[in-house]
């Protein structure tokens, strides 16, 4: 085997310090994030499972929401154990399964679980890498093709007997309570990035003020020492006569 010592450095791609997912994860506002994105997650769903009980609603008809049950439970338990890129993971395609069931099993395409999907969407594109993002947008496409498809045959369970009003508007109001959390915290980031570049602008510009005002009084005492600087070398040969020692050479010319 190759000694530590002797391994090729990794390209810049290749380092996690230049990786921007994994600097992306470990941000503390993404971070809080998907904390906070886990809790309402779980927090709804549990409100939503136990309205439909005592609505007396199947609760076949939330199968969708059972699963979104396990799935941020599972991402909360990576969570908790430091590997945030599994909790992410989890978290995104487990709510999109969940969507995908409920849409399923509640009227096809003609589901109002459909407005949640946008959500799931920019979920992935803020936590999943470019190719997962990519994966589930052509796994939604391709799932509303089999569903559509689904529904024209006739082979999927529509049910003609709309959910209880008060439910369909609980349901209504999660989704809108977590697209505004994740618009919050986009926001939040882009805010956070701009207040760190302003200043690292302001103590960038202040270092070059203190670095002119260092050169200014460099360039006075040279000026004002009667010296006079040589540099050179095989190739070339330069002088640099102050202009103290240039009067002095100039005073001692016409006198002499």
């Amino acid at each position: 085997m190759m000694p530590e010592y002797g391994k090729p450095p990794l390209p810049e791609t290749l380092r996690p310090e230049r990786d921007f997912r994994y600097l992306l994860l470990r941000d503390e506002n993404t971070r809080l994030f998907l904390k906070l994105f886990i809790g309402l997650v779980l927090a709804s769903v549990v409100l939503y499972i136990t309205a439909a009980v005592l609505s007396g609603e199947s609760l076949f008809r939330s199968t969708g929401a059972l699963v979104a049950l396990v799935a941020s439970s599972t991402a909360l338990a990576f969570y908790r154990r430091g590997r945030v890129g599994g909790a992410a993971q989890i978290l995104v395609w487990g709510i999109w399964l969940a969507l995908m069931l409920q849409i399923f099993i509640s009227n096809g395409l003609s589901s109002r679980s459909m407005m949640a999907l946008p959500i799931t969407i920019m979920l992935a594109g803020w936590l999943l890498p470019p190719r997962g993002t990519l994966m589930l947008c052509l796994a939604s496409l391709l799932a509303g093709v089999m569903l559509a498809l689904g529904e024209q045959r006739g082979l999927l369970p529509l049910r003609t007997s709309p959910s209880p009003p008060l439910l369909v508007w609980l349901a209504y109001s999660i989704y809108i309570v977590l697209a505004a959390a994740l618009a919050y915290f986009v926001f939040r980031g882009f805010r956070l990035r701009h207040e760190a570049m302003r200043d690292l602008g302001e103590d960038l510009a202040a270092r070059v003020d203190s670095l002119t005002a260092r050169e200014a009084e460099l360039r006075l005492v040279m000026e004002s020492v009667p010296v006079m600087l040589f540099h050179g070398d095989r190739a070339t040969s330069a002088a640099c006569t102050p202009t103290a020692a240039m009067r002095i050479f100039m005073a001692s010319a016409r006198t002499g």
